[in-house]
């Protein structure tokens, strides 16, 4: 920086003094006067403002880098966490695959076990309604034999009504206590 001001000023000094030659010479004073107060201005800003902008230019810098090395170990940190998760998440697809199995493999073993129970259960209705048509039968049969008795009997009853007179009535009332035994 100091260079800088150096040369700026050697270059006014330089240009100054060919105008001098033809300027008057109350000119050239006062352009020497303004250059040294601009070379003056330049060193006390340089003294001045050469250590604080060092300062916050290498304090800048520093702020940059740092906040260059946390974003990057953000970056990496959130790398991390994005394998573990990718990590977790196949995992938990092989979790949810491994438990959707075995909730169809328990499903087909329900479904199979509810079926057995059905027909199972088929079995024995049917079973029973066997046994309870072969009951109602039986019991039919009874009914159809014990009303052709019935039947049989009043038929047999009506016949001997109209067939039987007074005269077999007796003999055969007289023939029937002769075989219970007879009258006591």
């Amino acid at each position: 920086m100091f260079r800088i001001a150096s040369y700026f000023f050697l270059f006014m000094l330089t240009t100054s003094v060919s105008f001098a030659e033809e300027a008057h010479k109350s000119q050239f004073m006062d352009m020497t006067y303004r250059f040294i107060n601009f070379a003056i201005l330049l060193i006390v800003l340089y003294k001045v403002a050469a250590k604080p902008l060092r300062d916050f230019i290498a304090s800048r810098s520093e702020g940059i880098r740092k906040a260059l090395d946390e974003a990057r170990l953000a970056r990496e940190e959130a790398e991390k966490r994005y394998k573990e998760y990718q990590e977790k998440m196949g995992k938990l697809t092989d979790e949810a695959k491994t438990l959707k199995d075995s909730i169809v493999e328990e499903g087909n073993k329900e479904k199979a076990r509810i079926v057995e129970e059905a027909n199972t259960a088929a079995l024995r209705i049917k079973e029973q309604a066997q046994f309870l048509a072969e009951q109602e039968i039986k019991k039919a049969r009874q009914v159809i034999k014990e009303e052709t008795a019935n039947l049989i009997v009043e038929m047999t009853e009506e016949k001997l009504k109209r067939e039987i007179k007074g005269f077999d009535q007796e003999k055969l009332i007289m023939e029937y206590l002769s075989a219970s035994g007879g009258i006591h």
